[in-house]
């Protein structure tokens, strides 16, 4: 009996012991501090919408990880790595380059100083970045890629030390979206006949947006938009003018009930934004289409 005693008090004090040692790394762990910029789980990227005719001042920020702030100021250098993005677009589209998101021009952004500083007692820090959105294309997706070259303190996660910072771009009237574009309802006429329709609008600059003809059905082809895209300018007192996005031949009709104009209108709860245009265009035969258009969006109540 007296060793049995003996050795429940030795199983005891050992699973006493063990606990201690599970707790200690579970509190190991919960304290570690580890680097990481702030970014999706979708292949580290980060997308940002952008306002053409503007300048955009953003960041990319940096967390450490663990229950408590840093205990001295951590120093972060950060680097920019077309490697990161050769990865991303073999993972997406294997060989066929013409898939292929494209690396942000110098031309678009510019950096004053690539270092983050995480002060003492913080959690985070940032490193501002300025954009010029102006001249991108709403057909391509450009990224900016930047990886973690260093860092003064504590380790860097390594699923995290890199972020693709993705800009898409916008106007008051359409927006370029992570995975297509705004879409405008259509109802009207195709010469004599009524006709509903789901119509793609891009945005080309501030105040200029792009569409197919018709009811040509959208396809993000450059052969296609050559012979069958138009543009809308709109003007400061909201009429539109049309216009030739490349090689199609396009007239402009006056037309009191669908007058070329932009407008934003409320019906009961509901508010859209609505283009009511009139044209005609030359198909490839050289035969004329007339087209009587209505194109509402509705606006978030956001």
């Amino acid at each position: 009996m007296k060793c049995l005693r003996i050795f429940i008090t030795v199983s005891l004090l050992a699973v006493g012991l063990n606990a201690c040692d599970n707790d200690k790394i579970y509190e190991k762990e919960l304290y570690k501090q580890v680097i990481a910029l702030v970014c999706s789980d979708d292949y580290n990227k980060f997308e940002d919408s952008q306002s053409l005719g503007e300048e955009a001042i953003r960041y990319v920020a940096v967390s450490c990880g663990g229950t408590a702030p840093v205990a001295a100021d951590v120093r972060i250098t950060l680097v920019e790595d077309e490697a990161k993005l050769l990865d991303y677009n073999w993972s997406m589209y294997d060989a066929d380059q013409s898939m292929y998101a494209k690396r942000l021009s110098a031309s678009h952004y510019s950096i004053k100083d690539y270092h983050i500083l995480i002060p003492k007692g913080e959690r985070a820090g940032k490193m501002e970045i300025t954009f010029h959105p102006d001249g991108l294309s709403p057909d391509t997706a450009y990224f900016l890629p930047l990886s973690i070259g260093a860092a003064s303190a504590y380790e860097v996660n390594p699923k995290k030390q890199n972020v693709l910072y993705r800009v898409l771009i916008k106007n008051q009237y359409a927006e370029q979206l992570p995975s297509g574009y705004t879409e405008y309802r259509m109802n009207g006429y195709k010469n004599t006949s009524s006709i509903v329709f789901t119509k793609v609008v891009q945005p080309l600059t501030s105040d200029r947006v792009r569409i197919l003809v018709g009811d040509v059905p959208f396809e993000p082809s450059e052969s296609l938009f050559a012979g069958s895209a138009i543009v809308m300018e709109i003007q400061d007192n909201r009429s539109v003018r049309i216009l030739p996005y490349k090689d199609i031949t396009v007239t402009q009709i006056d037309d009191p009930l669908y007058p070329n104009k932009f407008s934003i209108e409320t019906d009961w709860d509901k508010t859209f934004k609505i283009f009511r245009i009139h044209y005609k265009y030359q198909i490839n035969d050289g035969a004329e289409v007339e087209m009587r258009e209505e194109l509402k969006f509705e606006i978030s109540k956001e």
